[in-house]
């Protein structure tokens, strides 16, 4: 006879009864499994779709199923693709080393493209100063967004709508961390490179700094008038993050979620047509009132009047290695005050060695070298400026439009090419590293789509000028605020046509407290004295605590 409790376990045999398996757990991947419906599993030893039950089942054909199984968010492992050398066009890597070089490679690869939109568009600036407004107004704010702008969506935008809903993280960490990074470290970096000695009315005075490190209440910076306002707008446009925490507010009430869910995208809705308005409005602002396109423009000139003097100045060394080589031989030949215009009254002869008349010669040669070409040239300096700047931008006006809008197509390009593999290794790396993905993106991604940008405020802060301070706050602000309409209106973009998930009230209350921290002291305040870099700087890393505290389990309120 035959034992029909004996089931054969060769793979080739069919599964138990079609019943076991119904039609919406036959999906033929991990991802499409999960998907599928709350009660389909997926088991790796078979490669099959199955009931939830039938994976810890005494039935001998999925007897391997109960050691390489998932269901739900353990899943994030198994349905992994495997790094293969077909897996894509571009390289991954399967452990630490490899994923952290991959992503120093595509840091360098973003930050280059950052830099090369932000050298068109100032070029541009340059090449049009009649249409200054325009151009610094809308077009260099929106530019400078576009970095963040492409992590963020290829972070939410490929994939399943589970991939993306995990990737997502990505771009979160990004938003999050550019804003609390600009707001933080830019601003306190630029503090303490620019600061100045204050004077007996609490202002900064221009390029003094004598005060000890120590007395950091008789240092700082000082503003114009414009630039509080600019901290008032950045103000504003953060309100845009408070319309979709309706959702926790929906969660407290139905810690389930159900309420949630059902209102998730009406919030989000509301919230990209809110970023949208308020996004126009900045726009339109910026082109009414030209004041920070104007500091944009007079920026570009002094930095190319500084490029020009520098060249003069390597001109006039030039030549004056080549003069003083002549005066030198011919002083210690002759001996003699006639024998060179250049040494009149040099040599008082007879009363001093060779030795020492040779020095003073020398001494003598120098000085009325750069004295004789400072007269025939510094008079007419800046005339001469401005006619070799006019004359560049003339006869070379064609190659440099078409290399401005090379740099800037050419970086955005790269930056949203380039945005996805870099995405991909972010979420790799914190897989590997069991670390959040968010505090990945949030210490690394602002860094690097940021970098040129931060260099360059930084080397214009350090002139000491409050005109140069004025500047680079303004554009702190500015640039936080395009993180509020522009990079915040992708995010819910990709939260209502994906159909996301709402999962970062904490991150969200985070970038509110900091922005919050930093912007109402500068709304009403144009001093900034030095104790106060030391507390601002700290809120970098209490921003990340916050998030911590706040998703802590127990705290026993469900914020997602």
């Amino acid at each position: 006879g035959i034992d029909l409790n004996v089931v054969c376990l060769d793979r080739t045999m069919s599964a138990p009864s079609s019943s076991s398996s119904p039609t919406n757990c036959t999906a033929r991947n991990c991802t499409a499994c999960l998907e599928a419906a709350p009660t389909c599993g997926w088991c790796d030893a078979l490669d099959e779709c199955v009931r939830v039950e039938l994976l810890f089942s005494t039935s001998a054909y999925y007897a391997n199923c109960s050691t390489s199984a998932c269901v739900g968010d353990s899943c994030q492992y198994v349905c992994d693709e495997p790094c293969t050398a077909d897996s894509g066009l571009f390289p991954c890597a399967a452990n630490i080393v490899g994923q952290l070089l991959l992503l120093a490679f595509y840091s360098v690869i973003l930050a280059t493209a950052a830099k090369l939109i932000g050298d068109g568009s100032e070029m541009m600036l340059e090449l049009f100063p009649n249409y200054a407004t325009v151009i610094g107004g809308l077009f260099l704010p929106v530019l400078g967004a576009v970095p963040d702008s492409a992590i963020i969506v290829l972070s939410g935008i490929k994939g399943t709508r589970d991939e993306a809903q995990e990737q997502l993280a990505v771009g979160v960490g990004t938003l999050a961390g550019s804003t609390i990074m600009l707001a933080t470290v830019a601003w306190s970096g630029s503090a303490f490179v620019g600061r100045c000695d204050l004077n007996e009315f609490g202002e900064a005075v221009d390029q003094t700094l004598t005060r000890p490190f120590y007395a950091a209440h008789r240092y700082g910076v000082t503003v114009d008038e414009d630039t509080p306002r600019n901290a008032m707008i950045m103000l504003a446009t953060a309100l845009a993050y408070l319309v979709v925490q309706g959702v926790a507010f929906a969660y407290l009430q139905d810690p389930s979620g159900g309420a949630a869910r059902k209102l998730e995208g009406y919030f989000a809705l509301g919230g990209l047509c809110l970023c949208v308005v308020m996004l126009l409005g900045y726009c339109v602002y910026q082109i009414l009132v030209p004041k920070l396109a104007a500091k944009r423009l007079q920026r570009r000139t002094n930095e190319a009047q500084a490029r020009y003097r520098r060249l003069k100045a390597l001109h006039l060394v030039k030549h004056l290695a080549e003069a003083t080589a002549v005066d030198t031989t011919t002083a210690t030949t002759t001996n003699s005050s006639s024998a060179s215009p250049l040494l009149s009254g040099a040599i008082p002869g007879g009363k001093k060695s060779d030795e020492v008349a040779e020095k003073e010669a020398r001494i003598l040669a120098i000085g009325n070298m750069w004295k004789r070409k400072a007269l025939m040239e510094g008079a007419a300096e800046e005339e001469e400026e401005d006619e070799e700047e006019e004359e560049d931008l003339r006869d070379h006006f064609c190659f440099n439009l078409c290399k401005s809008l090379a740099l800037v197509v050419g970086g955005v390009v790269v930056a949203f090419i380039f945005s996805d593999p870099a995405v991909d290794v972010l979420s790799a790396l914190g897989k590997s590293t069991h670390i959040s993905v968010f505090i990945l993106s949030f210490l690394i991604t602002p860094f690097i789509s940021n970098a040129s940008e931060l260099i360059s405020s930084l080397q214009f802060a350090s002139r000491k000028r409050v005109t140069n301070a004025s500047l680079t706050y303004s554009q702190i602000y500015g640039a936080c605020t395009m993180n509020n309409t522009l990079c915040l209106g992708i995010f819910y973009a990709l939260i209502y046509f994906r159909g996301l998930v709402w999962t970062y009230s904490a991150e969200t209350l985070a970038i509110l407290f900091v922005t919050f921290a930093v912007g109402i002291p500068a709304c009403f305040k144009r001093t900034f004295a030095g104790w106060w870099i030391a507390p601002n700087i700290l809120l970098y890393p209490l921003s990340l605590l916050l998030v911590w505290f706040l998703e802590a389990d127990e705290i026993g309120i469900k914020w997602t």
